[in-house]
Parts: C-alpha cells; sequence; structure tokens
C-alpha cells in the first residue's frame, strides 16, 4: 500500500476472479487438499465438464478455495 503513497485505493472491485489466467497457481492442488481435505486431481474434470453426482460439489469446493486464496495472497497484504 505504501506505494500508492498519500492516496491508496479504497476499494478492490473484480467481476472474475477467473481473468487473465488467475484461477491457478503452482500450489493450488496442495492448498485445496490442506483446505478441502481431498485431491482436486481426479476431479479436474469437473471444472470443465459433467463427472455426475459430484460435479457441483467439486466445483463448489474449487471456488472456495479460490476465494479463499484471492482473499489470503491478494485482499489481506493489499490490507497491510
Amino acid at each position: 500500500m505504501q506505494a500508492f503513497g498519500p492516496n491508496p485505493p479504497r476499494a478492490v472491485f473484480c467481476d472474475s476472479l477467473e481473468v487473465y489466467g488467475s484461477d491457478w497457481t503452482s500450489a493450488f492442488l496442495a492448498e485445496f487438499q490442506k483446505r478441502r481435505g481431498y485431491d482436486l486431481k481426479p476431479y479436474l474434470p469437473a471444472l470443465i465438464g459433467d463427472i455426475g453426482d459430484k460435479t457441483s460439489a467439486v466445483r463448489h469446493d474449487w471456488g472456495q478455495t479460490l476465494t479463499e486464496l484471492f482473499e489470503d495472497r491478494f485482499l489481506v497484504p493489499v490490507e497491510a
């Protein structure tokens, strides 16, 4: 925030967390496992198509993890 000098932004707007390739990080799979308690790898097809009964739950967990990482790694540091 110091880089903004006396006029730091008061808000951040992002209408989509998936923009500009920001929907993945090298640590995403490990973070997903830690936060959701299961390995995402076998369920990756659910992010682009229907894999049956688990599709919506996997997409929800992916979105929740993405949101948490956005908060932890972007918003919190910006507030500091």
